[in-house]
């Protein structure tokens, strides 16, 4: 199917690419909120829609007690097909950092074209009995002494088709207790042995605006250094590991979402059938074009119109029209037979477009001082002209456009 037509949008940036010879519009939303984008017309929509990244967590007891990392925010990447009209769009927030011991904070779910990716799952406090938060990918599992079957030891699940779960933390009575690192779109988080933490799990790329751009890295568990590429819209934050100053570290928060919509660049003109009353010749319904007509444009003014663009039925509109508005022409036109124009043409002549009468057809009067250039009110081809009016033009062959 062809790609939809954007006519407005909120909250995005608007940029342009050559991919694959293809010229592409690319609308990237990459502030937490709820925006907005306009479909002129229905039709594909490449999409790139990333949830954010939950915050690990953070310890609630001892500075050797190791947290689980955040998890990544699903990903959901692919092409869909929308009908026109308003589409609302939501860009899920990081998991706030966390300023007290405990479970992380999950991240918001990010939306558009009626699809939606989970966000993150928190990672689990360091020995505290309290399993970390399942979500696009979950969250990894904390360090324990408790037991080896203890809640914050496993890892949490992610969504199907969209992240992975978190790594289990370590269970130790002594110094080799681990936290795990948070899922990734990519890959599982790293689970943790003795005396190694977790690594996050690893991120996804997407070549959507034409180069990679890797997107919801797992966050690791602190002491374990965060996954290659992490950093991108939606990765998980750190879990903690240690006091600070005697204070305990906070868990740091996970990152924004993103959603990236693109569409082929339209042609030059997009005119739907109706717009206003111009009709050339049996014109097609659909011209090419880079600007987007409405059908609720009016009397449409064609100042835009492509240098030389042929009418079906052999009429020809040449660069000569300028910003002539073709708005006064009557909903008429008659094909193979040049333009039979009706009364109200006079704002067009007057533009230096005079109205062309086909062979056999009769002009009717009103058309304006300068539209028939002399001929008189019905004058067939053949026919004597009036000679006290200023030009004679008979006859005027069917197909050919005077003033041009």
């Amino acid at each position: 199917m062809a790609y939809a037509v954007v006519s407005s949008y909120t909250g995005a940036t608007k940029t342009t690419e050559v991919i694959g010879g293809t010229s592409y519009d690319l609308y990237t939303f990459n502030t937490a909120g709820t925006w907005s984008i306009t479909f002129l017309q229905g039709g594909d929509v490449d999409h790139l829609i990333v949830a954010g990244g939950a915050t690990g967590g953070r310890n609630t007891t001892g500075s050797s007690n190791y947290s689980g990392g955040g998890g990544a925010g699903g990903v959901l990447i692919g092409t869909t097909t929308i009908a026109s009209g308003a589409q609302s769009i939501t860009v899920g927030a990081g998991g706030a950092a966390m300023t007290a011991g405990g479970v992380g904070n999950n991240g918001g779910n990010s939306s558009a074209l009626g699809l939606t990716a989970n966000g993150g799952g928190a990672g689990a406090a360091g020995s505290s009995p309290v399993a970390p938060n399942s979500g696009g990918s979950g969250g990894g599992g904390g360090s324990t002494t408790s037991s080896t079957s203890s809640a914050e030891k496993f890892g949490a699940a992610g969504t199907t088709g969209q992240g992975n779960a978190g790594g289990d933390g370590f269970y130790s009575t002594g110094t080799g207790r681990r936290g795990a690192g948070g899922g990734g779109a990519g890959g599982v988080g790293g689970t943790a042995t003795s005396g190694v933490a977790g690594v996050g799990g690893n991120p996804v790329s997407s070549s959507i605006t034409g180069t990679p751009i890797y997107v919801a890295a797992g966050g690791s568990s602190r002491g374990a250094n965060q996954p290659t590429n992490w950093g991108g819209p939606g990765s998980g934050g750190w879990g903690t590991n240690s006091a600070v100053a005697g204070t305990w570290q906070n868990a740091t928060p996970g990152l924004d979402g993103i959603v990236i919509l693109r569409v082929a660049t339209p042609a030059d003109v997009i005119a739907s059938p109706g717009v206003g009353s111009v009709v050339i010749g049996g014109l097609a319904a659909s011209v090419a074009a880079n600007v987007a007509s409405a059908p609720s444009v009016g009397s449409a003014a064609i100042s835009g119109l492509a240098p030389t663009v042929t009418a079906g039925a052999g009429v020809t509109v040449a660069p000569g029209l300028g910003a002539a508005v073709i708005s006064g022409l009557a909903p008429s036109v008659v094909a193979g037979s040049g333009i039979a124009a009706l009364p109200g043409a006079g704002a067009l002549a007057a533009a230096g477009f005079a109205p062309v009468v086909a062979a056999a057809a009769n002009s009717n009067v009103g058309l304006g001082a300068a539209s028939l250039i002399g001929l008189a009110p019905s004058v067939s081809t053949g026919a004597a002209a009036d000679p006290t009016l200023p030009q004679i033009i008979a006859p005027v062959k069917a197909g050919r456009m005077i003033g041009l």
